[in-house]
């Protein structure tokens, strides 16, 4: 079963996310790309559990939230 923290570590995944400060850097934003995610992961995770939600589907709900910003590049 994946988890959040499988994706965080994840050599490709690193490498998107590093690509994407790279790209906006250029743009005159820093560090936009990880941050930004693990704000979307924790919120996205946070709403679904205090809704109550089976702790798989809140993991998933971060691991989304997480990739949102992969989905750009």
């Amino acid at each position: 079963m994946v988890t959040l923290i499988d994706v965080k570590n994840n050599e490709e995944v690193k490498t998107y996310m590093e690509q994407g400060d790279k790209f906006l850097g250029s743009m005159g934003f820093t560090e936009h790309s990880l941050r930004h995610s693990t704000i979307v992961s924790n919120i996205a995770s946070n709403i679904l559990k205090k809704l109550g939600y089976s702790d798989r589907e809140v993991e998933l709900a971060a691991i989304a939230g997480f990739c949102t910003t992969l989905v750009m590049w």
